[in-house]
């Protein structure tokens, strides 16, 4: 019996996967109108800098005195002489590091494959949620209708069954505070004349490389650094009307790294990480009007701080095989 039953669940995965996505993607009037849509969500989604108080030139101004004051300068000197060295090594291991990672991440092609399968093959193999039988619909959307990203420029972009890409990078130097975010924007139209409720299961892939590093100092002040690797999926009615609120799946989190060194004598710090891991962005019992137009929005979120008086974070998913890559959502009507 259970043979059989693992037989049907291999089948009906087969037939899911053999499918075209079920819509097909707008064209004309109401393809502009959906661009619109993300538009206006990409403006709201943005962070906007948020530029600390300017308070770094008279900081220094009473430490260049008080140093005076006090017969430190020579000190001082001595100090930046032996950090000059450290940091030097410091920066010549982490770029080893960081080509380390690009190599590491042109080997994962099959990798990146099995996790996307695997991650939409776990939850037609459970059912999603208990509430589900096998004669649950269900729509496996695998194009995205757009891609985009905010706070940072993309340098090379692909809409492709299954298999949707972002490559980006960034690097962001002191007194910065805000995040970059790249979006895969699906869109599923109700095929029913009734309202429905939907369980939503969306699927993000990260490989990528971020780090985060904080200057030397001899006197103190704020020198910090700090960057995620973040996803989640908003889940938002484009009809031309919109009259429902959007919905938010829990916000995972791929990596985080952090680094502070603002006391006196600071001799700085380096940190980095080498990112590959896939998530399950998932939301449930979202309502759908009648043939209503739902987009599934989902963010690779990082955001990002640095010191007002030094700090600086890098984020590296275009080089080698890095990248960010969304598989596909899927939609199920469980009522």
């Amino acid at each position: 019996m259970a043979t059989q039953k693992r037989q049907v669940k291999k089948r009906q995965i087969k037939e899911l996967q053999a499918k075209k996505p079920q819509i097909k993607q707008p064209q004309g009037k109401e393809r502009a109108r959906l661009k619109k849509v993300i538009a206006r969500l990409d403006k709201a989604d943005r962070a906007d800098d948020v530029w600390r108080a300017k308070r770094t030139a008279t900081r220094r101004s009473v430490a260049g005195v008080l140093g005076a004051q006090a017969g430190m300068k020579g000190a001082k000197r001595e100090f930046d002489a032996l950090t000059a060295k450290a940091n030097a090594q410091a920066e010549k291991l982490a770029a080893q590091q960081h080509k380390a990672a690009i190599a590491a991440s042109r080997k994962r092609a099959a990798q990146h494959k099995n996790m996307a399968s695997g991650l939409i093959k776990g939850h037609l193999a459970v059912g999603g949620l208990n509430n589900l039988t096998d004669n649950t619909p269900r729509f496996l959307l695998q194009t995205p209708f757009e891609i985009s990203l905010v706070g940072a420029d993309l340098t090379e972009h692909r809409i492709l069954e299954g298999n949707s890409f972002a490559r980006f990078n960034f690097v962001f130097g002191k007194n910065r505070n805000s995040a970059v975010r790249a979006h895969f924007s699906y869109v599923w139209v109700n095929p029913t004349d009734k309202f429905v409720l939907i369980n939503a299961h969306g699927y993000i892939i990260f490989d990528g490389f971020i780090e985060v590093g904080v200057p030397s100092a001899f006197w103190p002040g704020d020198r910090a650094a700090s960057v995620a690797v973040q996803g989640y999926m908003g889940v938002h009615d484009f009809g031309p009307e919109p009259l429902l609120p959007s919905a938010y799946s829990p916000t995972e989190t791929a990596a985080a790294l952090s680094e502070s060194d603002g006391g006196f004598g600071a001799v700085g710090a380096i940190a980095n990480k080498d990112v590959f891991r896939g998530f399950s962005l998932d939301t449930s019992l979202y309502i759908v009007k009648p043939r209503g137009t739902v987009g599934f929005v989902l963010a690779a979120n990082f955001p990002y701080s640095t010191g007002e008086d030094g700090g600086r974070v890098t984020g590296d998913f275009s080089e080698g095989g890095h990248r960010v890559t969304s598989p596909g959502v899927l939609v199920q009507i469980v009522s």
